[in-house]
């Protein structure tokens, strides 16, 4: 019908003009977030790989003013731009109870689905300090205007499995607007980004006026869509360390689409090993709890042992001390406990019998 072909398009066309982003993406993952009713994808996949490459350039991004921030009013409503850090503290100072707004991909959802009336935005894309990504001695420094599109390239190289991860629960466009922290800071039980960076040890540098604290993640989540957040404080960074010597990172995620679907169980997973015992586990969830959380009984059960079917039955065991799941739209309770376990089975088949593990993978949500 024509319907979507805009959409297409312009997604093609975005990819031409910023090719891969140093990350390689197959036309399917490029056109991923759009869909098409009539069943229509096999023309505009030939069309994609018969375009001439080249005879697009794009656009230089509109210049800001050196003079005021830009400050608009209308209707009641007020809308800022912060170009720094600095004048970002500034807005909180004067108006504590105005909302930031990063990507949009959840506040829009607020306006459109919520029907919330948003009168004094105070927007991040302006900051050219919060857009920095920063490789240090100690890790990552991750701006909180950073998107998840520009952090996907290095993450990926640096944790492969959060790459997939990454593309995996948000299509192009989404990354495109998105940012990382947006989906930590959201607090949401089921956000993918945060067990992540719950297992390898991420922490949140968080400012108020000139004042900054660093917080680790495994303490700012404190209920359900509740964190450390003091009034008047944001969130500048995130913090990522290195992987060390010896350790091993997996995220798996259980949703009943495989693209770009919210997940009904997230597992992610960073083991230390020396010769072959674990010497320091991170065990982080989503789906389980009211917030995302550590399974503090579970690493318990690994810690110091040798990684064996029998340590991983006992952190099975451990596991289920740990949580009490709800039932919902998305999976049950008991399916959540089992699926939790199964998770941490599949973490010891794809590090030991790798062979193994898809099929192991396949019976389990068979069944």
């Amino acid at each position: 019908c024509g319907f979507c072909t805009p959409g297409f398009v312009m997604a093609l066309v975005a990819h031409r003009l910023d090719p891969e982003n140093g990350v390689h993406l197959a036309t399917e993952d490029v056109i991923a977030g759009n869909l098409c009713r009539c069943t229509g994808y096999r023309p505009i996949l030939d069309a994609a790989a018969a375009a001439e490459p080249g005879g697009l350039e794009p656009a230089p991004p509109p210049a800001l003013s050196d003079e005021a921030m830009p400050d608009y009013r209308a209707a009641g409503g007020r809308f800022r731009m912060p170009r720094s850090g600095d004048e970002l503290a500034a807005c909180l100072r004067e108006t504590p109870d105005a909302t930031l707004l990063a990507g949009g991909t959840d506040i829009g959802l607020w306006v459109t689905k919520a029907l919330r009336a948003l009168d004094d935005l105070v927007w991040l894309g302006a900051c050219a300090d919060l857009q920095r990504i920063d490789a240090t001695s100690d890790g990552l420094r991750i701006g909180a205007a950073v998107r998840l599109h520009d952090a996907y390239p290095i993450l990926a190289e640096h944790w492969p499995e959060l790459g997939e991860l990454l593309r995996r629960f948000a299509c192009v466009q989404i990354r495109q607007a998105g940012t990382v922290l947006g989906n930590v800071l959201n607090a949401s039980p089921i956000g993918d980004g945060s067990p992540a960076f719950l297992a390898l040890g991420a922490s949140l540098v968080l400012r108020k006026g000139d004042r900054r604290r660093t917080v680790p993640l495994d303490t700012f989540f404190l209920a359900y869509r509740k964190t450390a957040l003091e009034p008047v404080e944001f969130a500048e960074a995130l913090l990522l360390p290195w992987p060390a010597d010896g350790q091993v990172f997996k995220a798996i995620k259980l949703s009943k689409r495989f693209d770009q679907d919210i997940s009904a169980v997230m597992g992610a997973f960073r083991l230390t090993l020396a010769d072959g015992v674990v010497t320091d586990a991170r065990l982080a969830f989503g789906g389980l709890a009211a917030i995302p959380r550590r399974s503090p009984s579970a690493e318990a059960a690994l810690v110091g042992h040798r990684l064996d079917e029998a340590a991983i039955e006992a952190a099975c065991a451990a596991f289920r001390q740990d949580f009490q799941p709800i039932d919902d739209v998305r999976a049950t309770a008991a399916y959540r406990l089992e699926a939790g376990q199964n998770l941490l089975r599949r973490l010891f088949l794809e590090l030991t019998r790798p062979a193994d593990a898809p099929r192991i993978l396949d019976l389990e949500i068979a069944a």
